[in-house]
């Protein structure tokens, strides 16, 4: 099963998120499960990082992201915002369409 985890700060914004593991739904290379959550998660990080021109912390190994947004300030916010909300709501969707194969988790920081 992949993993993704959402952390959200005191504000309800997210300001972490990453994903692991393989869904199994088939052979690696053949997995559109994985396929589609890696999909989103790169888009979201491309958002961030070159479109918004952030300064993300960005963590990686095979089968393996985590992203730290840091603080965003001003109108990139917004758009931030939007981005990554976005990138859950696929996510949801894959997760209720895929039963069993993708689990998303969200936590609130302490910060």
């Amino acid at each position: 099963m992949v993993e993704v985890n959402i952390s959200r700060d005191k504000k309800g914004r997210i300001v972490q998120f990453g994903g692991s593991g393989h869904s199994g739904y088939a052979k690696e290379g053949k997995d559109i499960v994985c396929a589609a959550v890696s999909t989103l998660l790169q888009t979201a990080l491309v958002g961030l990082k070159d479109y918004l021109g952030l300064k993300v912390a960005v963590r990686r190994k095979k089968g393996w992201l985590q992203v730290e947004t840091g603080e965003i300030n001003g109108s990139k916010q917004k758009v931030a915002d939007a981005i990554l909300e976005t990138m859950v709501l696929g996510l949801r969707y894959i997760e209720r369409d895929y039963t069993g194969y993708l689990e998303v988790k969200e936590s609130e920081l302490s910060f």
